[in-house]
């Protein structure tokens, strides 16, 4: 066999000139090539196939009884679109149990179910390593809502400027009310203590709901509580309310305004090659209305967010369009809080 070291393609070069040594690289290229091919794309290649022939399951343990329809489960990564059409197979081995055919990994669970002629849909997240395994599904009564509601409100916000424009636009896209695991492993990345605090009380709030349970209701309400803003509802636009509970919950500086472009005025500018998880960040829809969110991560189209009245609840959502501003939370010097 041939001796392909670099040694020996050098002792080439000097013994039998260049034209050796071209074909001896020449040669290593193609076992290069060969190797890379037989270490990596067969594998792959072979994986594809094995998971075609035997593919890999999860079994789903709910509750309570459900009856999913047929195509009634949707699965995506988190990063994903929520409409995004990846409808896997699946088998109902009992009213509580069904076997899901996909792949190992982490995603956002989309169930869909038929509650007396009323179709409801609610999330889950999913995480699995290897084939066979068992997962509890945990979707509470109160985490179920109609299809037909709207899958994004964000209501007008009381205040208004005349000095912005009507034109702006902005969207949002895999809006989920779960956090997973990996959201909360972004926490271990923050190297900044108040950010870290920031991120850590906005991520417990995901999922609360003003039509959820009575206790989330409540809950929603009380974002409110340092606001300046007289008798709001359950029907207010609480987007900016959210983010001065968190604020003032982790003792640093807050609006009191239920307008989300009044945190333009709050902390230090940061550009967007900069944004970090736990800032905010600040768009604006036109006629003095925003959305004002806690960064969870950047991705390469949008910035993802914790925000809330998105979807009625306190949600991830990953946000495009008019960004007007990023703002790093900054203490108030000599004192805990300060608005």
């Amino acid at each position: 066999m041939t001796d392909l070291k670099t040694e020996t393609i050098l002792k080439d070069v000097q013994n039998k000139g260049p034209k050796t040594a071209i074909w001896g690289l020449f040669v290593i290229i193609i076992f290069g090539v060969i190797d890379s091919f037989t270490a990596k794309i067969v594998p792959t290649i072979a994986d594809a196939i094995r998971e075609q022939v035997y593919p890999s399951t999860v079994t789903l343990k709910f509750s309570d009884p459900i009856q999913i329809p047929d195509n009634g489960l949707r699965l995506r990564r988190a990063y994903e679109e929520a409409d995004s059409p990846n409808r896997p197979r699946f088998r109902a081995v009992s009213k509580t149990i069904i076997v899901l055919i996909a792949p190992p990994g982490n995603y956002i669970l989309t169930v869909y179910r038929d509650n007396v002629g009323e179709m409801e849909t609610a999330m889950s997240p999913l995480r699995f390593e290897k084939s066979g395994e068992e997962r509890d599904v945990r979707i509470t009564p109160s985490d179920w809502r109609m299809v037909s509601a709207p899958d994004l409100d964000l209501a007008a916000e009381e205040a208004e400027s005349p000095s912005s424009p009507t034109n702006l636009s902005i969207k949002l896209v895999g809006t989920r009310y779960i956090a997973t695991s990996d959201d909360f492993e972004q926490i271990t990345t923050v190297d900044d203590q108040d950010r870290k605090a920031v991120l850590s009380l906005a991520l417990g709030e995901v999922g609360v709901s003003e039509i959820g349970t009575t206790q989330e209701q409540d809950r929603v309400l009380s974002y409110w509580d340092d606001v300046n803003f007289p008798n709001p509802s359950l029907k207010t636009a609480w987007v900016s309310a959210f983010v001065n509970w968190v604020m003032k919950g982790t003792g640093l500086p807050y609006t009191r305004s239920a307008v989300a472009l009044s945190w333009l005025q709050r902390g230090a500018p940061i550009d967007l090659a900069n944004a970090k998880p736990g800032m905010l960040a600040i768009f604006d829809r036109g006629m003095g209305r925003g959305i004002v969110g806690i960064i969870l991560r950047k991705r390469d189209d949008c910035l993802e967010l914790i925000a809330g009245n998105v979807a009625d609840r306190v949600s991830i959502t990953c946000v495009s369009g008019s960004l007007v501003g990023i703002r790093n939370p900054v203490r108030a010097p000599n004192t805990e809080s300060a608005y």
